[in-house]
C-alpha cells in the first residue's frame, strides 16, 4: 500500500520519518485525518492523542500542540511535546 511522506519533529529532534498510510492528529478544530492525496493543508495543533498508521501497525503518541502541513503530498508536523506510548512509564 502506498502513503505519503511524514515527518515529524520536536525540539528534541525527528521522531518520525518515513512512509505513513494515516495520520490523525488533534487540531485546535476538532481531529483531522490525513491520508494520501490529501489537499495542501496548515493547522495549529492542539493537546492530544496522535496515531500514525505506517506499514500496517499503528503507533500512538501524546502531543502537546504544534502545527500542522500537508504541501505537495508531504506531511511536516512540528510538535512542542511528542511521547509514544510505549516510551511513557506506567
Amino acid at each position: 500500500m502506498s502513503g505519503f511522506a511524514l515527518q515529524i519533529v520536536t525540539p528534541d529532534g525527528c521522531m518520525f520519518q518515513g512512509q505513513a498510510q494515516a495520520l490523525l492528529v488533534p487540531t485546535t478544530q476538532g481531529y483531522v485525518s490525513i491520508r494520501k492525496g490529501h489537499a495542501d493543508y496548515v493547522a495549529a495543533l492542539c493537546s492530544g492523542t496522535v496515531s500514525v498508521t505506517s506499514a500496517d501497525t499503528v503507533k500512538k503518541a501524546a502531543c502537546g500542540g504544534g502545527f500542522i502541513s500537508v504541501e505537495n503530498g508531504e506531511v511536516r508536523m512540528v510538535a512542542t511535546t511528542f511521547d509514544y506510548e510505549e516510551d511513557t512509564e506506567h
